[in-house]
């Protein structure tokens, strides 16, 4: 049994965790191990680092895979280095410290309102160019958490540990239509849910989809009449309402 001290770039005064390896082999082996320590969900991502080596030395990691350790002056090939190593060892996210999602300045009472509306869909993106891929908002005392990485999403709208959809929680936009009896409307974690998704995934597959596509088709043409007549006058509107009516006359 060995041991080494640990914690998470960026996060050292809170982080630092001295943890126990039962004789590992290779970096690799130990991977799992500091993930379930520090709440990493892909550990794939992890690079050990010397608290020395300034962040910006690290070489660029491939954000799914690509794995490297370092200490003060050079790159850890491997676990007898990392266990030799006198000092604590950093641990950076696909070569980044950890670090919360950056948001705009808030304004009092009003949060980031007005860096988001009424161009919502420009603004986001506007945003995601400055911040980052991850960002956090503030709307009327709403905060928000987005994403536009694939790679980051895919890991949100996966059930675990971590992560779960819960409509019936106060802060959740469809709290106020939540029904725990419903398809879409209940917790992921309810009963209703499970028995529905035995069904829906199928009907989702393209040999599936090809018998309800002319349905498809003939509900959406229907609707060019509703955005000509609003093109015609140059008017605008807001599709939220008739989105929701167009997707219940597909689905009913």
């Amino acid at each position: 049994m060995v041991s080494q001290t640990f914690f998470l770039l960026g996060r050292r005064e809170d982080t630092t965790r001295k943890v126990e390896m039962n004789g590992p082999d290779s970096l690799n082996a130990i991977l799992p191990g500091i993930a379930a320590v520090y709440g990493i969900l892909r550990p794939e991502g992890i690079i050990l680092s010397n608290p020395k080596l300034n962040s910006s030395m690290l070489p660029r990691a491939d954000p799914i895979t690509e794995i490297r350790f370092h200490n003060e002056h050079e790159q850890l090939d491997s676990i007898e280095e990392l266990i030799q190593c006198n000092d604590a060892v950093g641990i950076s996210i696909n070569g980044h410290p950890v670090r919360e999602p950056q948001q705009p300045p808030v304004i009092s009472e009003f949060g980031n309102h007005f860096e988001i509306y009424p161009d919502h869909i420009g603004n986001h993106q506007r945003l995601f160019n400055k911040y980052g891929s991850v960002i956090r908002t503030d709307n009327f005392g709403r905060v928000t958490y987005l994403a536009n990485d694939p790679d980051i999403t895919a890991i949100a709208f996966r059930e675990g540990e971590y992560f779960t959809k819960a409509p019936s929680t106060l802060n959740h936009p469809l709290y106020r239509i939540r029904d725990q009896t419903a398809l879409f409307l209940c917790d992921t974690d309810a009963p209703a849910w499970k028995d529905a998704h035995r069904y829906i995934p199928p009907s989702m597959t393209p040999r599936a989809v090809r018998h309800y596509t002319p349905l498809l088709q003939r509900s959406v043409e229907a609707s060019f009449r509703v955005l000509d007549i609003f093109d015609k006058h140059g008017e605008a509107f807001n599709v939220y309402q008739f989105t929701a009516k167009l997707a219940s006359q597909i689905i009913c």
